[in-house]
């Protein structure tokens, strides 16, 4: 087996193409191929990472305080700390990973200080937003 660019593995000829060699990557690499070129690159995000769509609005739908609400600091607290969740699993596999872990620490600062502006302005909204979302003991 050959080695290629980027960790991808060229082997064994495939059918109709017996001079050449097919292309298998592992999951986060794609490849596109014709019959002279094999282009290797990187899949730009991590599906474990991207929020979808679906669970972003439940999310919105459980903490918003009235039917249109979006942007209350209870909906900002509740989606950052989803993704806060979610980059944490990440980190834990990736450990080297420093542009992800500054995007980490930044979200972490973000929902301290809209922590902070809730307990600020509404104490009691603070301790419901805390105890729902598990977040101090």
């Amino acid at each position: 087996m050959s080695r290629a660019p980027y960790g991808a593995y060229l082997v064994a000829p495939r059918e109709g193409f017996p001079s050449m060699l097919t292309p298998v990557a592992p999951p986060h690499i794609e490849i596109s191929c014709s019959p002279m070129i094999y282009t290797v690159s990187m899949v730009c995000y991590n599906r474990e990472t991207v929020m979808e769509k679906d669970k972003k609005q439940t999310i919105i739908k459980d903490f918003q305080v009235h039917g249109t609400d979006s942007g209350s600091p209870e909906v900002q607290v509740a989606l950052l700390t989803e993704r806060i969740n979610r980059l944490t699993q990440h980190m834990v596999v990736h450990r080297h990973d420093y542009h992800t872990l500054r995007g980490l620490l930044k979200m972490v600062g973000q929902r301290e200080r809209q922590l902070k502006y809730l307990s600020r302005t509404d104490s009691q909204r603070y301790r419901t937003l805390i105890s729902r979302l598990g977040l101090r003991k």
